[in-house]
Order: structure tokens, then C-alpha cells, then sequence
């Protein structure tokens, strides 16, 4: 069948050789685009081959059907002269496309300007302002920001995962949109069975998860055990530290009963959040959402988080906010109840759904932004 839509949406693997929650989130939106009806294609990767001369004319070409300026080093005219023969590639292979669907457009120079001139509509559904990142954690590289929201500026719809972000674009002149993450349909199928086996025994003990190698999840992880040497978790509950990289954390300083597990296969993984009172979400800065929470939930975990880590999740049932030690202790000396599952398909998918079919039925060129 002749793809509508062609996809750019890497699927790969964690640091320990799993999916990530960037993986799921990609996966959700290849499902709204096949419940769209819409017929699908993979955008093939960039090819850095061919001549030495013939990469170079595609650059200098490149540089001036992209609008750009010809770089000044051979290395990145070459590089430019790649993508954009892709670009002609894909355009060719694929006539009848009408609507590019990526998680980003920023490295990926000159892309949305360039098949809009051929008709095609753009629709990123970032996992996060990547560019946000430097800014809230060291504050520099605004420029790298600004550049972030110039691209999704040429886009035809953004659909952000976290409420602040929308906020924030809206805010610079980006009509963007919400697309919370929901588990995708076979990784909701695994955690609902972790659900059915929480139904037997009583879980104790308090998961802390998240990859060390994620700067926002390492700088929440080292707080939040800190808060936890301050005020321990209640009759000496243990406390379970998992993620690629958080071996770093096993030297200490930990608190009472803490074992810091590192990077776990998906069956200790499993068997942990089957046995687990709930688990601990802690961040001092971060961007996007985390995708976790909504997981956690769809399992049968109730989550217990700060206010950061929570951001637009906070309002699920399950959902227990915290924002100081003391509030943490006292949250962690409370009921925790077992959370429903989290909303299925609502307003936010059939927006996006409606804006893909739209989109995909509009022939001729491309208008809004450009």
C-alpha cells in the first residue's frame, strides 16, 4: 500500500539493551498514526557515501534549496550535501506522501521546509525540548534553544508530551499542542500482568528506577536518597535503587536498609515492581515527562513524587506529591492505595488523530508557517 505518512520515529534500545520510555513514546504515536488509517513508512537513515565532488556539489546545492548559508569547512558541506540527497531520495520514493511524522526536526537540517515545498505537511511530537536541558541545568545555551524552537516553528502541528512544555512554546509563537504519553498496546499488556500479580501478597519496600545516565534522573536520584538518610523510610522499609548507571550510587553515602541493583534484565525488573509498596520519583530539574509514572500506574504502583518529577502527571489518581523531606516521610508513612489504571485514549489522541487525517487529506501545497 502506498505510505500517506512516512515516519521518523528511532526505536532504540536503553543502556541495557531494552527499551526506554523514548521507545515506548514513539511507539504510541506509530499506533494513533495506524489508528488514523493512515498507511505508514519508515524514513530511511542517511547514507554519507558517494564521490568526494558529488558530495560536495549536493552540499553547496543543498545549502542553497535549504536556504542556508554553504558551511565553511568541507566536513559539514559533505554532510549537508547527504541529507539533502536524501531528502530528493525520499521525496522521489514516496509521491504520494503527504505528512512527515518525527520526534524532532533539529537534526535534521532544513527537512520541513524542504517537503513542504513539496506538498507535505509536517506534524513532531517531541519527547522533550532537548535543547531545554542546558539551560535549566547550567543556565547557557539559549542560542541551541531558540534554534529548537525556530525549527518546530516551521512544523504544522506540535504535540508536546508535558503541559509546560505547550505552555512554553505557546508562549514563544509555536501553536503547540498536548499528547500525554499512554503506554503503547503490548508494553500495556506486560505491566497489566504485573497488575495481576500484585493481587497476591502484601508488597513492601520502596523502588527508586530510572536510568543514572539521564542527568535529571541521576542529579533527583542523589537528592532524593540524601532526603532518605534524612528521614528514612518507615519500620525500616527497603529501598531498591535500579537503572543503568546507578551502580555510582553503590559507594554511598545510602540510606538505612538501601541497596543500589544497577541495570536489571526485565524479569528482575518485573519481579521487583511485583513486589514493591510503590515507587519513588525525584527530580530537581528535567524536561519532557516522564513516562515511567503512567506506567508505574498502569501496573498497580502507586508513585510517590516531587513536584518536578510529577509535572504534568500529577493530577493521575496514584499519584501521591511531595515537596520537602518532611512531606516525603510523611507521604511514605501513609496509606498508599493500589491506583486504576491511568485514562485510555482521550480528547488529547483524537486531536491528534483528526489533525493526521486532515492533514494527510490536503493536497497541494503546504500553508500555515514556513
Amino acid at each position: 500500500m502506498t505510505p500517506a505518512v512516512i515516519l521518523n520515529l528511532p526505536r532504540n534500545a536503553g543502556a541495557v539493551g531494552r527499551p526506554t520510555g523514548g521507545t515506548h513514546r514513539d511507539r504510541q504515536v506509530a499506533e494513533l498514526v495506524a489508528a488514523a488509517g493512515l498507511p505508514a513508512a519508515e524514513l530511511p537513515g542517511v547514507r554519507f557515501e558517494g564521490r568526494r565532488w558529488g558530495r560536495l556539489r549536493d552540499g553547496v546545492l543543498g545549502s542553497l534549496r535549504l536556504d542556508r548559508r554553504v558551511p565553511a569547512r568541507y566536513s559539514e558541506i559533505t554532510r549537508l550535501g547527504a541529507y539533502y540527497a536524501g531528502y530528493e531520495h525520499l521525496v522521489r520514493e514516496h509521491p504520494a506522501a503527504r505528512v512527515l511524522v518525527c520526534q524532532t526536526i533539529a537534526h535534521l537540517p532544513g527537512l520541513a521546509r524542504f517537503v513542504r515545498r513539496h506538498g507535505w505537511r509536517v506534524v513532531v511530537a517531541p519527547h522533550d525540548l532537548e535543547r531545554l536541558a542546558p539551560v535549566a541545568r547550567q543556565g547557557r545555551g539559549w542560542p541551541l534553544l531558540l534554534d529548537e524552537i525556530d525549527h518546530l516553528a516551521t512544523a504544522d502541528a506540535v504535540f508536546c508530551i508535558a503541559r509546560e512544555e505547550r505552555w512554553l512554546l505557546r508562549n514563544l509563537g509555536v501553536s503547540a499542542d498536548d499528547l500525554p504519553y499512554r503506554p503503547p498496546a503490548d508494553h500495556a499488556a506486560n505491566l497489566a500482568a504485573v497488575r495481576d500479580r500484585r493481587r497476591v501478597g502484601q508488597p513492601a519496600g520502596l523502588l527508586v528506577m530510572g536510568s543514572a545516565v539521564h542527568p535529571p534522573t541521576r542529579d533527583g536520584t542523589r537528592e532524593l536518597l540524601s532526603w532518605l538518610r534524612r528521614c528514612p523510610p518507615p519500620a525500616g522499609e527497603a529501598v531498591w535503587v535500579v537503572g543503568a548507571g546507578t551502580e555510582m550510587f553503590a559507594d554511598g553515602p545510602l540510606p538505612p536498609n538501601a541497596a543500589v541493583l544497577g541495570g536489571v534484565d526485565e524479569d528482575r525488573l518485573a519481579g521487583l515492581l511485583t513486589s514493591a509498596r510503590a515507587v519513588v520519583a525525584h527530580q530537581t530539574w528535567g524536561t519532557g515527562g516522564l513516562t515511567r509514572i503512567p506506567d508505574m500506574l498502569t501496573a498497580g504502583v502507586p508513585v510517590v513524587a516531587n513536584r518536578i518529577a510529577a509535572r504534568s502527571a500529577e493530577e493521575l489518581a496514584g499519584v501521591h506529591r511531595y515537596d520537602s523531606p518532611d512531606e516525603l516521610a510523611a507521604t511514605l508513612a501513609g496509606p498508599l492505595a493500589v491506583p486504576p489504571p491511568p485514562p485510555g485514549i482521550g480528547a488529547d489522541e483524537r486531536r491528534f488523530v483528526a489533525t493526521l487525517r486532515r492533514l494527510a487529506g490536503a493536497g497541494g501545497q503546504a500553508e500555515g508557517p514556513a
